[in-house]
C-alpha cells in the first residue's frame, strides 16, 4: 500500500517550501497558482504538512492529494501513502484492500477507524446482550 504519486517538478518545489504544520500560506508568491494568489483567506489546510507532535486531521478520500488538505508527510517532501493513511485510521498492516488505488483510497477515507468501531461496540454491548439492559441517564426523560 505504499502507493505514491509522481509529482511534477513544480509540485516538488511547493512541497519543499512547506514547513512542519505549514500550508499554502507559506509558499512564496511565484509558487502559488493563480487561484490561491487571488484567494488570500480560507482553505487553511490546503497543501498542509502534517506534524509528528499533533494528531492527524481527518483522513478523507483524496488524502493522496495535498492540494485537498493537510496530507504532506511530516518530514519527506511527498503526500502520505495509502499505507500511512490506513495506519492513521488504525487499520492493521495486514488488512486486505481490494480495488484500484482510487477505490482503496475511498475505502480508507470513508472508513470508521477500527479502534473507534471497537470502542463504540464495547460501549453498546451491555445494551444489546442483556435481557434487562441498563437505562442510560437521559437528559430528556
Amino acid at each position: 500500500l505504499h502507493i505514491g504519486r509522481n509529482p511534477t517538478a513544480l509540485s516538488l518545489e511547493r512541497y519543499r517550501n512547506i514547513p512542519p504544520g505549514g500550508g499554502r500560506f507559506d509558499l512564496p508568491e511565484h509558487l502559488l497558482p493563480r487561484c490561491w494568489r487571488e484567494k488570500k483567506t480560507g482553505t487553511t489546510d490546503v497543501m498542509g504538512r502534517m506534524r509528528w507532535d499533533e494528531p492527524s486531521l481527518t483522513i478523507r478520500t483524496e488524502f493522496y492529494k495535498p492540494e485537498k488538505g493537510r496530507y504532506l508527510h511530516p518530514e519527506h517532501d511527498r503526500p502520505i501513502t495509502h499505507l500511512e493513511a490506513a495506519r492513521l485510521q488504525s487499520f492493521p498492516d495486514d488488512f486486505e484492500w481490494c480495488g484500484t488505488k482510487i477505490e482503496v483510497a475511498r475505502q480508507i477515507g470513508n472508513a470508521v477507524p477500527p479502534t473507534l468501531a471497537r470502542a463504540i461496540a464495547n460501549h453498546l454491548k451491555p445494551y444489546l446482550t442483556s435481557e434487562n439492559p441498563p437505562i442510560p441517564d437521559c437528559p430528556l426523560c
